[in-house]
């Protein structure tokens, strides 16, 4: 069973939330924190349930750097259609992406191909940089 948890990018400061100061219910919403927190403050991202080739957790919106046919290539964690997958871009095409299950990279929990470099809110050039 994969553990269920949850971060947070916090709209007005420009960081990941502290964890001291929010609550988040199992469908992702956020309940209660500082009295000023507001909902619409904060992005929701939920954890794979997996780690990275150097065992680093895997959350939503992460940027990684993927194997695909013995080439690498930068994507965004994502959900979509009840798992997590792996939008990779085509760099030559700006309007078409894969979608790879995180699942298919992975084994007994490692994704062994793939590595987390950032995220989309924190390292946002990081996906413009392979556009």
């Amino acid at each position: 069973m994969r553990e269920i948890k949850f971060r947070a990018w916090d709209k007005h400061m420009n960081k990941m939330a502290d964890k001291e100061y929010f609550q988040i219910t199992f469908n992702g919403i956020l309940i209660d924190g500082t009295p000023s927190t507001n909902q619409e403050d904060y992005v929701v991202m939920q954890y794979t349930g997996l780690k990275d080739k150097n065992g680093k957790e895997i959350y939503e919106s992460d940027i990684v750097l993927g194997e695909l046919s013995k080439e690498f290539y930068k994507g965004t964690v994502e959900f979509h259609w009840g798992c997590f997958k792996i939008n990779f871009p085509h760099q030559n095409n700006k309007n078409y992406s894969t979608l790879l299950s995180i699942d298919n990279l992975c084994f007994d929990g490692k994704a062994k191909q793939i590595e987390v470099i950032g995220n989309i809110y924190e390292n946002p050039k990081l996906m413009e940089e392979s556009k």
